[in-house]
């Protein structure tokens, strides 16, 4: 089949065929790699071209979901589809805004976590104002 697809994506690689980088971060997976789906190998692969810091950010955040309840993880894929669905610029809005957030300290970012649900949409838009004012450049 690999004759087929030639050295398309699409094909099944072999473990002799990554980067000698490729395989180092990718040891764990060397004994399976072989049963691996393409998209499953493509995945890996990208995995291995992430930083350290990257993919300890994954791990973590990966961690995290494996101990959200049932609810929550379809909470937050409900949100996530709510997202892909809004135009555009308003998902870009919305991924600007979040960079501006992780940019805060995290205190600040902690007690803007507990306030905002408690906070009217005119108060929201005062405390963004003011946080604004105290941490732009």
């Amino acid at each position: 089949m690999s004759s087929i697809w030639g050295n398309s994506s699409w094909a099944i690689e072999d473990w002799s065929a990554l980067s000698v980088t490729e395989q180092q971060v990718l040891l764990p997976f060397k004994s399976k790699w072989a049963q691996l789906s393409t998209q499953q190998q493509a995945v890996l692969k990208r995995w291995a071209t992430l930083s350290d810091e990257q993919r300890a950010s994954l791990q973590e955040r990966y961690q995290r979901w494996q101990h959200l309840s049932p609810e929550q993880r379809q909470q937050l894929t409900d949100q996530l589809q709510r997202f892909k669905a809004l135009p555009l610029h308003k998902q870009q809005r919305i991924k600007l805004w979040w960079k501006w957030l992780k940019r805060l300290p995290q205190v600040e970012q902690r007690q803007l976590q507990r306030q905002w649900s408690q906070l009217t949409p005119s108060q929201r838009e005062q405390y963004i104002q003011s946080l604004q004012q105290r941490f732009n450049h």
